[in-house]
């Protein structure tokens, strides 16, 4: 409505009408005039939205100097300008609206708080406080907030909506599907409350109640890709997977980026033996997500059903490069291994899950340490019950192959590791000590004696016994590393990383020697090169979200503020709940930096520099990526420049940010309709009404 805006903000009037109104509107833009209004104030509002932007108002001082004659003449009184200490209702709900969009939903609570106790019988208040109790896990307060909103306002069909869905989540379907009933009773064209009580439907296993819902739903609006999707879910439950399937494909045609529909379309074709259409629907949705690591798990299943034992094992290496501490793609690739007559490597795998104790998985380590038991002898059956966890049965095989031959090394040595793991360290160390008096050059039990030593404290004697490997073995990778723990035990922390960097050289993919490396550089305070030690293992193990946030404590040691919120905004990704301390603390730290470049932008914007105004909104949201308002900007001063498409994935990353933001929805039409897209910028438009409602 300023001087240096060009677009005016107005529309056609709706009647009810998708295309007339869309027509409307465009039309109305073309001939470059808003229409009249009447009343008081039509001058200034026809002044507002004069086509010509050298016609409107300059500044909002000359605007105040009109609108305020006409105050004092309507209301007889002066004008009272409220002082700078005077906060509203409004102020309370709006400043609590921007907390809950920059996820502060515990202060946004009391923001509402504060605008009720001014207003207490503002449903919308009611409404918002609900939303972000919701937000904050605390479902039955919340539906006591949207109870408040509907008391003042029976018919808020947001908050009977905002109520079905908490509802929906606590379980308690048959209180949403009144609530989703009065939604209708409100607006029977409502298609996503439709799609809403399908959803509870589908949840009580009511399939055919649910399909009649879509149906209606559907009949609204035939391009609810997700009303397709749940529609499909509920065919598959009445084992109706070949319906299911033409549901899934509807939805697809719709999106074809909607990963569930790819998934459910798999299912439904393994359902129908089709698993090689399976298969080729789960590598699209790789294609899509390349780091979803159930699609993988589930792919390396389809891919054995149909006998691909290599392809299995390529999907089951992708997964584990996600998360390589997952019990059953480790025990599935250990197994699958085996079937090759890859058994060595079969064995390393069956070792790192059995090393996870999940007891989700013991079944198939059963069936796996089954396989193994190949040799009849004492020993073997011993390590293969030490490597089940059976420790006692595994003692008992090792002391009857030594009632056999008393001088066999690796009996007393493997003894001896069974014994550690049932808590009896002096005992395990007599063992090695027995080995050893028969094979003085045996590393295994050197490094044994010297591990159950540091179990006891005893550094100095694991000093001794780790010289000893190297002495015999200097390559030998876990003596370095285990004599770099015993240094750092001793706080000899430059004997310690002397050791690690001589395990790294021989091993440079050990994790372990790079993470404790890193510990006493950050015990010496040396924190530049405990960077280094965290990118190599990073460079690794991308997803180590532990790592990520070492990396993140360091930087903050350093100063380096942004570089730190990187590293947490990762594990947090990753799906690390540790990350949210550091990310908060960083973007306290940060918020000046963000606030002054959206201050900066929006000056810049309102002068028409919307270039400068971008590269400024672009380093406020490198600060803080989860600012609704500055992604907002962004899109504005893309869109100024015309550069539509642009401006739509600002807008629909503010979306994503605030689902419920109809200032983002409607600046989305806005956007649409400037790149010719009609009918995608209606249904923008059409959420951003029913937002406002």
């Amino acid at each position: 409505m300023g001087t240096r805006n060009p677009r005016p903000p107005f529309a056609a009037p709706w009647r009810g009408d998708a295309e007339a109104y869309l027509r409307g509107t465009y039309e109305q833009q073309m001939r470059e005039r808003a229409p009249l209004v009447n009343g008081p104030i039509a001058g200034v509002i026809n002044r507002c939205l004069h086509p010509k932007p050298q016609n409107r108002y300059g500044c909002f001082e000359e605007l105040r100097g009109d609108l305020l004659p006409l105050y004092e003449n309507c209301a007889r009184r002066k004008f009272q300008i409220p002082s700078v200490g005077d906060k509203t209702a409004m102020f309370w709900n709006n400043k609590g609206g921007s907390l809950a969009a920059l996820g502060r939903h515990d202060d946004a609570t009391r923001c509402y708080d504060a605008a009720l106790a001014i207003e207490p019988r503002a449903a919308q208040i009611w409404n918002n406080k609900g939303s972000a109790l919701s937000a904050l896990g605390r479902s039955e307060e919340a539906t006591r907030c949207f109870d408040q909103a509907l008391t003042i306002q029976p018919r808020f069909a947001m908050a009977l909506d905002n109520k079905a869905r908490q509802l929906m989540v606590g379980g308690r379907h048959q209180q949403a599907l009144q609530c989703y009933d009065q939604v209708l009773t409100i607006d029977p064209h409502y298609a996503e409350a439709w799609q809403g009580k399908g959803i509870v439907f589908t949840k009580l296993e009511r399939h055919e109640e649910a399909i009649r819902c879509y149906d209606r739903a559907l009949a609204l609006d035939g391009k609810l890709a997700n009303a397709w999707h749940n529609r499909g879910l509920s065919l598959l439950g009445l084992q109706r997977d070949g319906e299911a399937l033409e549901c899934f494909d509807h939805a697809l045609a719709i999106n074809p980026r909607l990963l569930v529909a790819l998934d459910r379309k798999a299912v439904a074709l393994a359902g129908l033996e089709r698993y090689a259409e399976a298969v080729q629907c789960f590598e699209q949705a790789l294609a899509l997500n390349p780091e979803d690591f159930d699609l993988w798990i589930i792919l390396a299943q389809c891919r054995s059903a149909v006998g691909d034992i290599a392809g299995q094992m390529q999907a089951l290496n992708k997964a584990l490069e996600r998360n390589p501490r997952d019990g059953m793609a480790l025990i599935c690739l250990a197994m699958a291994l085996a079937k090759s007559g890859r058994n060595k490597e079969a064995m390393d795998h069956y070792h790192k899950a059995n090393e996870l104790g999940d007891l989700s998985i013991a079944k198939l380590i059963e069936q796996f340490r089954k396989l193994a038991l190949r040799e009849e002898d004492a020993f073997q059956r011993g390590y293969a019950f030490q490597q089940a966890g059976n420790y006692e049965e595994a003692i008992r095989c090792y002391d009857a192959g030594l009632a056999v031959d008393a001088n066999h090394p690796d009996i007393w040595n493997n003894k001896g590791l069974a014994l550690k793991a049932l808590g009896k360290v002096r005992e395990a160390i007599g063992c090695h000590e027995r080995a050893l008096a028969i094979d003085p050059q045996n590393t295994s039990a050197w490094g044994g004696k010297g591990n159950r030593s540091m179990d006891l404290e005893m550094h100095e004697q694991a000093l001794a016994c780790y010289n000893r490997v190297l002495a015999i073995n200097p390559l030998d990778v876990n003596a370095w590393y285990a004599k770099g723990s015993a240094s750092k035990a001793l706080g000899r922390l430059d004997d310690a990383i002397a050791c690690y960097d001589k395990a790294l050289a021989i091993d440079p993919r050990m994790q372990v020697a790079w993470r404790d490396k890193a510990a006493a550089f950050c015990a010496q305070g040396r924190y530049k090169e405990t960077l280094i030690c965290y990118d190599k293992i990073l460079e690794i193990t991308p997803r180590d979200t532990r790592t990520w946030l070492l990396k993140g404590d360091s930087l903050g040691q350093l100063g380096s503020f942004q570089e730190a919120l990187k590293c947490f905004l990762e594990a947090q990704k990753l799906g690390d709940p540790n990350a949210a301390k550091g990310i908060e603390q960083c973007r306290r730290l940060l918020a000046p930096d963000a606030n002054r470049y959206f201050q900066l932008g929006s000056d810049y914007q309102q002068e028409g520099n919307n270039a400068e105004a971008i590269r400024c909104y672009e380093k406020g949201i490198a600060i803080d990526p989860s600012n609704v308002i500055i992604w907002c900007n962004l899109g504005a001063a893309l869109l100024a420049l015309n550069r539509g498409q642009e401006a739509v994935v600002c807008f629909d990353r503010a979306i994503a940010l605030n689902p419920r933001d109809a200032g983002a929805w409607n600046n989305k039409g806005c956007a649409l309709l400037a790149i010719g897209q009609q009918s995608e910028a209606y249904a923008c438009l059409q959420e951003a009404k029913r937002l406002r409602t």
